[in-house]
């Protein structure tokens, strides 16, 4: 999840996106990391235009405990 907010910074959207799937592929079901790694994936595909990719990452992120205030 740190490789991903990091390469997010950096402005290297493709390899972010990979990183937060990685992310996502390694949280055990329930960990707060879980719902962040949606929720850095949906605002990084919002941003990319795929609004309706974005809209079902931040629904797996209310789903698996984000907040909806940071969303």
């Amino acid at each position: 999840l740190r490789r991903g907010e990091i390469l997010l910074r950096l402005d290297r959207a493709a390899e972010a996106l990979a990183a937060f799937e990685q992310a996502l592929d390694r949280a055990p079901p329930g960990d707060p990391a879980e719902a962040l790694a949606w929720r850095h994936r949906g605002s990084l595909l919002r941003e990319q235009g795929l609004l309706d990719e974005a809209a079902g990452a931040f629904t797996r992120a209310l789903a698996t405990g984000g907040d909806a205030e940071e969303l």
